[in-house]
């Protein structure tokens, strides 16, 4: 390049005194234009002698003889700069530019000069939402990237199945949200399958772990069944406690105490009195409930968590993952369907208001996670719900 045109961003000058080098656009508070048509785009400002760099809504100054500080990692990168502060990060061999708190995550926006954050291919579907490029894994698969930097990772466990004859709700899955650096490879997605229906007076059985990016989701625990292991199973979230030969105890959510932290919560507890009733399984954001008194009255599965800020509603029950199975009625019940156990939102089964016989689990929605509902004797044993199968989702700005 010999010369400067009016839409250039950058002159190359083949030579001066000491020898060849790069000038910015130059202006002044008069001429300078009231925006720039990409993120990262540099102007020298020579009535302040400061350089200014438009951050997608503004100009932001950087003083004259400020230093690029260098970083290897997240962690390096300095902490509640100034909007437009400039770094240089080592892994990705990028400049990056600070562009403030992403409000629904909290996290700090570092934006690559020059484009999107990250270039990758991968997944079952790829999709744009907010701003941000969107991959699905909703079955196994690789996320290959060819343009390092930060990305927010959405991971969920299959859930855990229903237990069988006056029984309890699977666990959700668990669940991981965090922001990972990905230098260009290969990263492997293992999505894990849901537990599957049991038969009998069995206990339900436990989902399967979703991997990714160095993270585990665990699979959700399997639901309490009647004679056959009354207790939930522990798990990403636990399985309720079955209502037959109590007390019965709820399983636990391990998820947040594992190695990859995360969402989960216990199952919730078997109902008193006659023909007593099962517990419903864990949510990612909350506790299943506690079944009651009457026959009537299985525990409803504990809520998941609402990602539909981060990633739309093409996934998920209206963007909800990890929600518990339903707990189950007491055997021989005659309540109507309409008062049986929901499963907690984020694909978690119900108990029997879809499914005939009405004494019937319900799965857990596919790619949600979400526990399957337990099943009751009425009889003959309904067989109760399959766990849903895990999930991945991968975003990172720019489209």
């Amino acid at each position: 390049v010999t010369s400067v045109t009016a839409s250039g961003y950058v002159e190359a000058l083949k030579s001066f005194s000491a020898g060849t080098g790069f000038r910015l656009p130059q202006y002044t508070s008069g001429n300078r234009p009231a925006s720039a048509p990409a993120v990262g785009v540099m102007i020298y400002r020579s009535d302040t002698d400061i350089i200014e760099v438009w951050d997608g809504s503004a100009w932001q100054s950087i003083v004259s003889d400020a230093e690029i500080q260098s970083y290897a990692n997240d962690a390096g990168r300095p902490v509640s700069p100034e909007i437009g502060k400039l770094g240089f990060n080592l892994d990705t061999g990028a400049l990056e530019v600070y562009n403030g708190i992403d409000q629904a995550t909290n996290n700090p926006i570092w934006l690559t000069m020059g484009g999107a954050t990250v270039a990758a291919t991968g997944g079952n579907n790829t999709y744009t939402f907010n701003g941000y490029t969107v991959h699905a894994f909703t079955s196994d698969g690789t996320f290959t990237v060819t343009k390092g930097g930060d990305v927010e990772v959405l991971l969920v466990g299959g859930g855990g199945s229903g237990g069988n004859d006056n029984a309890a709700g699977g666990g959700a899955g668990g669940l991981v949200f965090k922001t990972i650096a990905v230098t260009p490879g290969a990263y492997p997605i293992d999505i894990g399958g849901g537990g599957g229906v049991v038969g009998g007076e069995a206990q339900g059985q436990d989902g399967q772990a979703t991997t990714g990016f160095g993270q585990t989701a665990l699979g959700g625990g399997g639901g309490g069944g009647g004679d056959g292991g009354q207790d939930g199973r522990p798990g990403g979230s636990g399985g309720g406690a079955a209502g037959e030969n109590e007390p019965n105890n709820p399983g636990n959510g391990q998820q947040p105490s594992s190695a990859s932290g995360g969402f989960g919560n216990p199952g919730g507890q078997w109902g008193p009195g006659d023909d007593n009733t099962g517990g419903g399984g864990g949510g990612a954001g909350a506790p299943g409930g506690n079944a009651g008194s009457g026959a009537n009255e299985g525990g409803n599965g504990g809520v998941g968590r609402d990602y539909s800020a981060e990633f739309g509603t093409t996934y998920g029950e209206n963007g909800y993952f990890a929600g518990g199975g339903a707990g189950a009625v007491g055997n021989n019940d005659g309540a109507p369907p309409s008062s049986y156990g929901n499963g907690g939102l984020g694909g978690g089964g119900d108990h029997g208001k879809n499914a005939v016989p009405t004494y019937h689990g319900e799965p857990g929605a596919a790619n949600t996670g979400g526990g399957g509902g337990g099943s009751a004797y009425y009889g003959q044993y309904g067989p109760p719900g399959a766990g849903g199968t895990g999930i991945v989702l991968v975003r990172y700005l720019g489209t």
